[in-house]
């Protein structure tokens, strides 16, 4: 008789056999999962693998990026009407800049070693290992963590010279207390997704938004300087790090799991890939917005960086809607405990290119819907004063999907443990800070926005070139070109109309306008091959997905 209990809130169903969902075998029948415990995990009959929910995780994936999407998007209203255009770019350049893409140069690796390994350790219910792995890595990141703060609060009176804010000291020190609560927050994360907790992560990110918008608000109310913003940034990163840390221990290794010895990993592979995925990393944040912002602001002054801050702003925003941004944290654990044994890997072509035309097949549209609507998103949604940065948002719409394509190739190189192939392609960073240099200064901001979104396609290139030529995947190139030859003629047709667009209603009817133009041109001419759409229609609940 199937019987009933409660896992993660949620009330499964027990029967003979559970199914759960691969990449390559739409159903795979397993043994009826039973409570785990060290003594089961020690015995000599394999343990069964632990369900890994993937589409209930994705639909908490999607609820967590709309809900992230309207609190972003309301939390920098506020700052824009309570910061000046500069203040507003020295926020985005030390918190959304250099914490947000920078902080991995002081993680060598870690999260990505958690990522790669702890989804393969779940998978075979070696779950020893991921105490073991984690217990050992946690205590080194928090010592790097605070010796990295240390170190910005000592150079903080040059360093606030150096990006041409010269009153930036104070801001810069309380910014580095705010990176140790970041970066520890980001290995919690790192092992609830792996175990694929992310009904937890929802439950806390929800929070975390809920808090941090109220924070904004008392201080856009009561205490509106820029300081202000900084220290309650601060203090909810803190929280947000204690609940990280009670959810480890209470979803991730709560009763039965909780005794549970930790063992000792294979710590040769598992160095070498965090110093690959290191040296990646470096790459990575030099390509990232982070850079642009410092060029920017030490060169062409904070009233530019502010422009190029909300620009890109925007632009987040909007692609926190792309399959990199919700599949990610699903997509990412289920390949590698799909694909990364030896004798997976080979079978991984057909993963690697359903994910490339997937992200694509997203990407392409919301990038050309955004080109054609920037300036009436940036006069109508946010702020008329900086109706000036809409040329910037149209070029980084344009080549939104060249960020899109790093997640499925990023993805292949990883899994196949070939980390040192994407640290080659990562040589089109220092391509990009040179060219800054070089034409910043004579031909302004719009050519720094140029120069990145072009060498993070040439990036995109090389990587696929190697996954070609040295694991011998190809992908679907002619389901590419399909997709890019579509994406042409739904923006030609678009831009016909979008005269009837400009204002608030507007743009908010726009979107749903232009997909029913994107959608209809991909039924006319699909991109997708028969297997794929088959595959896709297999796991959901109506055959839909007619492209």
């Amino acid at each position: 008789m199937p019987s009933l209990h409660r896992q993660d809130g949620i009330i499964l169903v027990n029967t003979p056999f559970s199914y759960e969902y691969t990449l390559n075998r739409p159903y795979l029948p397993v043994k009826k999962a039973s409570n785990l415990s060290q003594s089961a995990a020690d015995s000599a009959a394999p343990a069964p693998r632990p369900k890994r929910r993937v589409f209930r995780n994705i639909f908490f994936l999607l609820v967590g990026r709309a809900q992230g999407a309207v609190f972003t998007y309301l939390i920098v209203r506020l700052l824009l009407k309570t910061l000046s255009i500069e203040e507003y770019g020295l926020y985005s350049l030390l918190l959304l800049g250099a914490l947000w893409n920078y902080s991995p140069l002081f993680q060598f690796g870690i999260p990505n070693v958690l990522n790669r390994f702890i989804p393969e350790y779940y998978a075979s219910s070696r779950l020893g290992l991921i105490v073991g792995l984690f217990k050992s890595v946690v205590k080194t990141q928090f010592a790097i963590a605070v010796g990295a703060a240390l170190l910005v609060i000592a150079l903080a009176e040059p360093m606030s010279k150096w990006i041409n804010y010269p009153d930036s000291a104070q801001a810069i020190r309380i910014f580095a207390i705010g990176g140790i609560a970041f970066m520890m927050s980001r290995l919690y994360q790192s092992v609830l997704d792996g175990m694929f907790r992310q009904h937890t992560t929802l439950i806390i990110s929800v929070t975390f938004n809920t808090l941090r918008l109220i924070g904004i608000f008392i201080v856009a109310q009561y205490f509106p300087t820029l300081v202000a913003v900084f220290v309650v940034e601060v203090i909810l990163l803190a929280s947000n790090l204690g609940i990280y840390v009670l959810a480890y221990y209470h979803k991730a290794f709560g009763n039965p799991l909780r005794n549970i010895a930790g063992e000792t990993p294979a710590w040769k592979p598992i160095r070498k890939f965090g110093l690959l995925s290191y040296l990646n990393e470096l790459g990575v944040s030099l390509l990232s917005m982070a850079t642009d912002l410092i060029l920017i602001s030490s060169i062409a002054g904070g009233l530019a960086a502010g422009y190029f801050a909300l620009a890109h702003r925007i632009r987040d925003l909007v692609v926190k809607f792309l399959p990199e941004q919700l599949l990610a944290p699903v997509a990412t654990p289920l390949f590698f405990s799909e694909y990364g044994t030896d004798s997976a890997r080979s079978s991984a072509n057909f993963g690697f290119a359903l994910l490339t035309k997937a992200t694509l097949f997203i990407s392409l549209s919301v990038g050309i819907w955004l080109a054609l609507m920037a300036r009436p998103v940036i006069v109508h949604l946010f702020d008329p004063e900086y109706a000036q940065a809409d040329s910037l948002l149209i070029v980084m719409a344009v080549f939104v999907f060249g960020s899109s394509l790093r997640f499925p190739l990023g993805l292949v190189l990883q899994n196949a443990e070939r980390v040192d192939l994407m640290i080659y392609s990562k040589a089109t960073a220092l391509l990009k800070i040179a060219l800054g240099l070089w034409l910043l200064p004579k031909y302004g901001v719009i050519a720094m926005v140029w120069i990145t979104e072009l060498a993070i396609l040439a990036q995109d290139g090389v990587m696929y070139y190697f996954i070609w030529t040295r694991i011998g995947h190809r992908g679907d190139p002619v389901g590419i070109l399909k997709l890019l030859l579509n994406s042409a003629i739904a923006a030609g047709l678009f831009y016909l109309i979008t005269p009837y667009f400009d204002s608030l209603i507007g743009v908010i009817v726009s979107p749903i306008a232009f997909v029913i133009i994107y959608f209809g041109v991909n039924i006319v001419h699909k991109p997708f091959r028969k297997e794929e759409r088959d595959f896709i229609n297999a796991h959901i609940k109506y055959p839909v997905w007619k492209f």
